[in-house]
């Protein structure tokens, strides 16, 4: 959902290209960029769209920029049509402990779109998850939080909101005195 990002109020997206989108994969560490062309390219991005649509619905996030162009049925229909070959096993794991394993019917990067897919279904679906949309300013990110006393995606965000609430408090207090 983060591939697409804001700095200084200038949106970006981390899937624009066949070659910048293998570059995202190779650094986030996900495996399957050498297969991926143009038609993969847009899949991605439908699946991307869907998450971020689903996310803003989960998370009440209303902030303009963040938003997509899909409804939340479309948005849904993105997410599950990977799904769709794809099946939940109950499974023994080395350590004799039993575990769900998440089984595709899939080949090639329908196999990538797949696991995308369920990782994202399962971050969206899971209610006890702390899926936040980062409030910085211009920030269009989501995070999970990890610490209750989290606010933003990161320090960066932090520090941006710290300084605009410094800046807005100096400035009503001269306005004020004035």
């Amino acid at each position: 959902m983060n591939t697409i990002w804001a700095d200084r109020g200038d949106r970006h997206d981390c899937l624009t290209t066949v070659q910048v989108a293998r570059s995202w994969m190779r650094s986030a560490e996900i495996r399957g960029g050498s297969r991926l062309g143009a038609e993969q390219l847009d899949r991605l991005r439908e699946l991307r769209d869907g998450l971020r649509r689903v996310a803003a619905h989960v998370t009440a996030d209303d902030r303009e920029h963040a938003q997509t162009d899909l409804t939340l049925e479309e948005a849904m229909a993105a997410i599950n049509a990977p799904l769709a070959s794809s099946h939940l096993l109950l499974a023994r794991s080395a350590d004799d402990t039993v575990e769900v394993s998440w089984q595709h019917d899939t080949e090639g990067f329908d196999t990538v779109i797949a696991e995308l897919a369920f990782e994202g279904a399962r971050l969206l679906g899971d209610p006890h998850n702390e899926l936040l949309p980062c409030h910085g300013p211009g920030c269009v990110l989501y995070y999970v939080r990890s610490k209750t006393r989290r606010a933003w995606c990161g320090p960066i965000c932090g520090n941006r909101a710290r300084v605009a609430r410094h800046y807005r408090q100096n400035r009503d207090s001269r306005s004020s005195s004035a």
